[in-house]
């Protein structure tokens, strides 16, 4: 029988994939999050996924665990809040995890990133030689790494999520970022991270009260 929190990660991604698909903006997504019951999914996922990871730390179970770092950008929209976001990137940081369920190179630094930008205590290491479908992640990695500046975020961002939805080259195998024969409607990376980093304007994110997340 697959596990609860599997069942509850595919769930939340299906959501995201029908919001990126069908409407324009994170904004106009929020009574359809609302009526799916998304958020009080993601809260039940991290506490089962936590609970698991607590279980295979101590050998009782050899049950995967999600540590998927593209998650934290759902849990931001639908404005979980800081304590449950800050329990699942320790996940993501965890080297009794990662051992059994590593990270490339690329999503060990945006995991890395992440932390960071949650104000967690880490180490950011140095970005990897970007390859494939990586090049057009690199925007969203280095903000959150605090390298770049909020308008250079949000050119390269939008000239990322144009790029990536005009090419065939690289497939977007998730139907969450776009690419030339599927693509998306709306950057939830960006909307994601521009309402977490700025509450109040929330650029194309949910007007849903960010300070808690």
């Amino acid at each position: 029988m697959r596990p609860e929190h599997h069942t509850l990660a595919t769930e939340l991604e299906e959501i995201l994939r029908r919001s990126l698909h069908e409407y324009s903006s994170a904004g106009q997504c929020l009574d359809w999050w609302r009526d799916s019951g998304a958020r009080t999914m993601a809260y039940r996922f991290v506490e089962l996924n936590s609970l698991a990871a607590t279980a295979l730390r101590d050998g009782q179970s050899r049950i995967a665990i999600i540590n998927d770092p593209s998650l934290v950008h759902i849990f931001w929209l639908l404005d979980l809040n800081s304590a449950q976001v800050q329990q699942y990137v320790e996940l993501l940081l965890d080297s009794s995890i990662l051992r059994s369920f590593p990270h490339t190179k690329f999503w060990a630094v945006y995991s890395q990133a992440i932390a960071a930008f949650c104000h967690m205590p880490v180490t950011i290491g140095l970005k990897p030689k970007l390859v494939g479908y990586e090049k057009f992640w690199e925007p969203y990695l280095d903000f959150m790494a605090g390298s770049i500046s909020r308008e250079n975020f949000k050119a390269s961002a939008t000239a990322s999520f144009a790029a990536r939805n005009g090419q065939s080259r690289c497939i977007d195998w998730r139907s969450l970022d776009g690419d030339g024969k599927n693509p998306v409607r709306w950057d939830f990376r960006f909307a994601s991270i521009a309402g977490k980093a700025e509450p109040s304007a929330g650029a194309d994110g949910p007007k849903t009260g960010r300070g808690s997340a």
